[in-house]
């Protein structure tokens, strides 16, 4: 730790001593700028130090997700809807390199559904009758 701040003291850099701190990884975890890293286990037990997307960064996306998908946006067209949505999304993802998501992707498709339920004034609570693969359009 000494030498680090004495490094930053020759570069010109503050160091913010109660922000700073040396981490045992993969004992301990780490949020850095919206990511966490930290430990996992594949199948068979084996650690490895993983990135992913800290729990504020997850309920920040879901409050987007909610907000844009409001029931007080029912008079958006739908293709706008879904155009912002994919906007918002593909900027996050970007910016974490996710590929999979299931707890997020499961979010989306219940919101959209339930956003076209009121959008169409339908009583069905279950939503449309849409098959998950009809959200994953090429375009």
């Amino acid at each position: 730790m000494v030498l680090m701040s004495n490094l930053m003291v020759r570069l010109g850099l503050p160091v913010n001593d109660e922000k700073t701190a040396l981490l045992k990884l993969p004992d301990q975890s780490l949020d850095f700028l919206g990511c966490n890293l930290g430990r996992q286990y594949d199948l068979h037990g084996k650690t490895y130090i993983v990135t992913q997307a800290s729990k504020g960064a997850m309920k920040s996306i879901i409050g987007t997700i909610h907000n844009e998908a409001a029931i007080s946006m029912t008079w958006d067209a739908v293709e706008h809807r879904i155009a912002e949505l994919n906007s918002i999304l593909r900027g996050w993802a970007g910016y974490f390199d996710l590929k999979h998501y299931r707890i997020l992707q499961r979010y989306i498709e219940r919101r959209i559904r339930r956003w076209l339920v009121k959008k169409h004034k339908r009583r069905d609570r279950s939503g449309y009758r849409l098959h998950p693969d009809a959200f994953h359009t090429e375009s």
